[in-house]
């Protein structure tokens, strides 16, 4: 009578588990929310946000384990942690992760083909610095080191260069 009264129990529990199932489907290159459980020493857990986020979906492990990718740190994480971020805007540095996590997945290679120097100045950003007419310079003849030499050079107070970071060189900040 006592297995039958806790098979009973079983069937009930796992009826309303399985009504009250959200199974979301997440792929690749999907940018979500996690849900922030722990809870900060010294700060009122009703005064820290819900979600931490965004993340990138860079791996689809099994069809509830997921392998999610901020700037620093690559984590795995169960689905029902998880929900999609529904932002208009995202930071730079998360669409040129997830841009990364589509290309790779597609099998595409990440350099750039061989290609002619005014494509490369496209992709590297360059033709914003130097201005427009570099390929009318480029078609007389002269060096690069020519080039360089006609950008205005920023100092800083103490006479030093500004210049645009490297990881910033190929994308347009405009």
């Amino acid at each position: 009578m006592a297995r039958a009264t806790l098979k009973q129990g079983l069937r009930c529990q796992k009826k309303d588990y399985d009504t009250k199932l959200n199974h979301t489907v997440f792929d690749v290159g999907d940018i979500v929310l996690r849900v922030r459980n722990a809870v900060e020493i010294g700060i009122s857990k009703k005064l820290q946000a819900p979600w931490q986020g965004p993340y990138v979906v860079t791996e689809v492990l099994s069809p509830v384990l997921f392998r999610l990718s901020d700037r620093k740190r690559s984590l795995v994480i169960h689905h029902d942690k998880l929900k999609l971020c529904s932002d208009r805007s995202f930071p730079s540095w998360l669409l040129r992760l997830r841009q990364e996590v589509m290309e790779t997945e597609a099998g595409e290679s990440l350099l750039p083909q061989e290609s002619s120097t005014h494509d490369l100045r496209d992709d590297l950003g360059l033709e914003m610095l130097f201005g427009s007419n570099m390929d009318d310079q480029d078609a007389e003849g002269t060096e690069s080191s020519d080039v360089e030499d006609q950008v205005p050079e920023v100092l800083t107070n103490r006479g030093r260069a500004v210049r645009k970071p490297a990881r910033f060189l190929d994308f347009d900040m405009n």
